[in-house]
């Protein structure tokens, strides 16, 4: 049972599972500074300081409606690609 968990494949793969919790370690306190840094702006009494804050929030809340607008264009690219007359 040791050698069976012990392969090359299986090191791999804790490697690959150390690798995502070092990363999530990274990325989440990266993540809540930049949350935590571009709500701060954005309740700036400083003008140019709020816009930078709420132009951050704006862009960040904008995301996931970009990425769902490109994974539908790639679809509409395949399907026309896919299914042309000929």
């Amino acid at each position: 049972m040791s050698c069976y968990l012990t392969t090359g494949k299986h090191m791999g793969f804790y490697l690959s599972f150390g690798t995502v919790l070092l990363l999530l370690a990274i990325a989440a306190p990266t993540a809540l500074l930049f949350g935590f840094g571009g709500a701060m702006a954005a309740r700036a009494h400083f003008a140019p300081l709020s816009w930078l804050g709420r132009s951050y929030i704006a862009v960040v809340r904008g995301v996931p409606d970009i990425a769902f607008s490109c994974s539908l264009l790639s679809l509409w690219i395949r399907a026309s690609n896919i299914c042309v007359i000929r």
